[in-house]
């Protein structure tokens, strides 16, 4: 079994312990930081902030949510 494929199973196992989602982000082709934030907000279904720096607005989005990425 790879990587990725053992994350998705664990991940639905522990589902019910996160209760605004389980969310899998391809990071694979992030060469930046910017980039990383960019893929994660897809992951997430949001939509990003143009005139605030991706990663902060990012984590202002995630503060106080449980969730598993």
């Amino acid at each position: 079994m790879g990587k990725t494929r053992l994350a998705v199973r664990v991940a639905g196992d522990r589902a019910p312990m996160f209760p605004d989602g389980v969310f899998l982000a391809d990071v694979s082709a992030a060469r930046t930081t910017d980039a990383v934030a960019r893929a994660v907000t897809a992951a997430l279904g949001l939509a990003g902030q143009p005139d605030q720096a991706q990663p902060d607005w990012l984590a202002g989005q995630l503060g106080g949510r449980r969730l598993l990425l």
